[in-house]
């Protein structure tokens, strides 16, 4: 008999996973997809301009969108950063306190 369900398979006593670690993994999944979205705003805003410029050896879409392109690759590589420094700590808290029900404002 093949079960499907992973829980099914796991065999005795590991019938049942920790809630904990199911909050841990969604909250990584959260982290990774905000990184990912990131990113690819980051990637989707300058690649056009870049190549434009490049194309044209000189700036040749105006004083405002310099402007916006500028602050939009500012943000988005702060952004990227914050999240990558999340992602470590999270990490971090996990390797620490590994068997910890929930990370409480407290600890975290």
């Amino acid at each position: 008999y093949h079960s499907r369900n992973p829980r099914e398979r796991a065999g005795p006593g590991l019938h049942h996973q920790d809630p904990s670690l199911e909050r841990a993994g969604a909250s990584m999944m959260c982290f990774l997809t905000n990184l990912a979205i990131s990113d690819f705003l980051l990637c989707l805003i300058t690649f056009p301009a870049t190549a434009i410029s490049a194309a044209h050896n000189t700036w040749v879409m105006g004083i405002n969108m310099c402007w916006i392109v500028g602050f939009a690759v500012s943000y988005l590589r702060i952004v990227s950063i914050l999240f990558m420094m999340w992602i470590g700590i999270h990490r971090a808290f996990v390797i620490k306190y590994p068997f910890s029900k929930k990370i409480t404002r407290g600890i975290a």
